[in-house]
């Protein structure tokens, strides 16, 4: 059954416009930023006293795609997860083993590389963030949230469930759904969605952020299940077959991928 639901929803500092992608990062952890026109990234990175902190050998990790700036360049992340101490420098690749900027460059901790290069470094995002759903519209019997950072879900399918709040009010209006975003996925996706263990809801997937941004038309549709074996982003999107890791659409079910 193709399931249309049309409802109002938002977070407390969370969004993402369309080619507008604005990077946050958590206190605790170790991680760049990519700028490029390219359209694939790794990154291989190394301390003093460690020659490879990447889990794949050369040319190194795969970045991971988060959005695009709004001139359409594609931002990519790493983050290190290892327990090798951080890195102090690194290499940014792409289409194989293709170096950008001349190959080594200083590791800067929640750093920005525009092409490879340098350009400054992200703040820490600060205050607690909350994601706010009205169900006045879609009158869902449960509500949940999932929320994914590009590597894992706070809460494996369906994600988190939200409970109503009937004291904050926003916009003059009272009612919300809510959940907190924990501190480590304060980076991610969320899609609200109603639980059901069949559902195949495939919400606008919106990126959680530093910016305070009410998301106040939301539009959810079951993506069709295809005959074709036919691979769809989390946002509907039909594409050829996943060239990164996420969230994706196959075969009317949700799968990550994980690369």
């Amino acid at each position: 059954m193709l399931i249309s639901l049309t409802f109002g929803g938002f977070a407390v500092q969370p969004s993402m416009a369309a080619n507008d992608y604005n990077p946050t990062v958590t206190e605790d952890e170790i991680s760049v930023f990519l700028e490029t026109s390219f359209d694939n990234a790794k990154v291989w990175a190394w301390n003093n006293e460690n020659p490879q902190l990447t889990n794949a050998g050369w040319p190194g990790d795969a970045m991971t795609l988060m959005g695009k700036t709004a001139n359409g360049k594609n931002v990519f992340k790493w983050t290190y997860t290892g327990d090798k101490g951080a890195p102090t420098a690194i290499i940014f690749t792409h289409d194989g083993e293709k170096k950008l900027n001349g190959g080594d460059q200083e590791y800067v901790n929640h750093g920005y590389y525009v092409e490879g290069k340098y350009t400054k470094t992200i703040e820490v995002a600060t205050g607690k963030v909350m994601v706010f759903f009205d169900n006045s519209t879609a009158n869902l019997k449960d509500v949940y949230c999932y929320i994914y950072n590009g590597t894992t879900a706070a809460q494996e399918w369906p994600g988190m469930k939200m409970s109503l709040d009937n004291e904050t009010e926003y916009n003059g209006k009272k009612g919300y759904y809510t959940v907190e975003v924990p501190q480590a996925f304060l980076t991610g996706y969320f899609v609200i969605n109603n639980g059901a263990a069949a559902s195949n809801l495939a919400g606008e997937t919106v990126y959680v952020n530093g910016t305070v941004t009410a998301i106040e038309t939301t539009t959810m549709t079951d993506v069709k299940k295809a005959t074709n074996d036919a691979w769809y982003t989390i946002s509907g999107i039909r594409i050829k077959k996943p060239t990164q890791a996420g969230l994706y659409i196959h075969n009317g079910k949700k799968v990550i991928i994980r690369k």
